[in-house]
């Protein structure tokens, strides 16, 4: 099972601003009274060593929580959306159905958006776009299962928030399935721990969640290709190099 350890670790990789670790270099805004972080005793994490705005620590199985630091603030979610996505992709598809990328799904996308580089009329399995879309936080691959499983993103997107509201997500509102901004597209460090404990109990979004490289097949546009993760906090080296970011 993928402990809740690696789940901090996925959001982390994923880029929400609501939860974060503790950092070693100096910080003008945080409160110079603090007593300084301990690494050998983390259970004595005070909210004012933190640098990041928001946070929330729970229990995996029962949901308690364990630490948190303004948590219920309305912050904007970026990619860490990716998990309602792939979660509803899971719930809603068998992973051999056939997924044929819209222009939507590929030429549509934002330029500056991460994509897993798919292409007008290309057509692969839905479980390589689902392990594509989350191991590479693909923008496109968040579109195409969006209307694989709905037929168009507004209906998809209500689906979303349909399913936040089912979850007890009541700070949470989405917009699109991929997490660009949008000032309406927001969350809280609380649902969205609600939301991934709610998703890590789903079998294969815990294998999704772990792998670090996959991968997918060719097909109709382009050539087999591999995909390896970038988020040094799963890879316990990076660029030929020891990483002191990785997390066992």
């Amino acid at each position: 099972m993928l402990t809740f350890r690696r789940l901090i670790c996925l959001l982390l990789a994923l880029g929400l601003l609501t939860i974060s670790a503790v950092a070693e270099m100096p910080n003008p805004t945080l409160d110079p009274n603090a007593n300084p972080y301990d690494e050998t005793h983390p259970e004595l994490l005070e909210a004012d060593q933190l640098y990041c705005t928001s946070a929330i620590l729970i229990e995996q199985s029962t949901g308690e929580v364990i630490f948190e630091k303004n948590a219920d603030l309305t912050m904007y979610p970026a990619s860490t959306t990716k998990i309602m996505t792939v979660l509803l992709g899971i719930l809603n598809s068998n992973p051999d159905d056939k997924v044929t990328v819209s222009y939507n799904g590929s030429a549509a996308i934002d330029s500056e958006a991460t994509v897993i580089s798919l292409q007008e009329g290309e057509e692969l399995t839905m479980q390589d776009l689902l392990f594509g879309t989350l191991i590479r936080s693909g923008n496109d691959g968040a579109v195409a299962i969006a209307e694989a499983v709905a037929g168009n993103e507004s209906t998809f997107v209500a689906l979303m928030n349909q399913t936040a509201h089912d979850l007890g997500m009541n700070s949470t509102h989405f917009m699109n399935p991929h997490g660009l901004h949008d000032d309406n597209h927001y969350t809280t460090a609380r649902d969205l721990a609600t939301l991934a404990r709610y998703a890590m109990q789903n079998d294969t979004f815990r294998t999704i969640a772990k792998t670090t490289e996959y991968k997918m097949a060719a097909t109709n546009k382009q050539r087999s290709r591999t995909l390896t993760t970038r988020h040094r906090i799963m890879l316990p080296q990076y660029n030929k190099t020891d990483n002191r970011y990785y997390y066992a």
